[in-house]
């Protein structure tokens, strides 16, 4: 059984990347691995995110988690659309322009 009890403090969900075992296959990496992030827009703010976690299993879709601090410092709306790449592959991810082994 898995529980947290705490008196007081907070929980915050590491970044991370959730796929599908296909995905993962393509993008040349497994469940575990830690990548860099770079994301950014045209003309506004870029940054990398270090330290993502890539989860894979069957039942998830192709996403970035990441939390609202970490996006607002890069000026990304929820709804942004980036490009995710490892090798030759290209994918549309929200959130995620380019997915790289560490």
């Amino acid at each position: 059984d898995r529980k947290v009890s705490l008196d007081h403090g907070v929980i915050c969900a590491w970044r991370h990347i959730h796929m599908t075992p296909a995905d993962a296959e393509q993008f040349g990496v497994k469940d575990k691995d830690v990548v860099e992030v770079d994301v950014g827009k045209d003309g506004g703010r870029s940054l990398t995110f270090g330290d993502v976690l890539v989860r894979v299993k069957s039942t998830y879709c192709l996403e970035m988690h990441i939390d609202t601090d970490e996006g607002n410092a890069a000026e990304l709306d929820r709804q942004d659309i980036g490009r995710l790449e490892a090798g030759e592959l290209t994918q549309q991810v929200g959130a995620a322009t380019k997915l790289k082994r560490v």
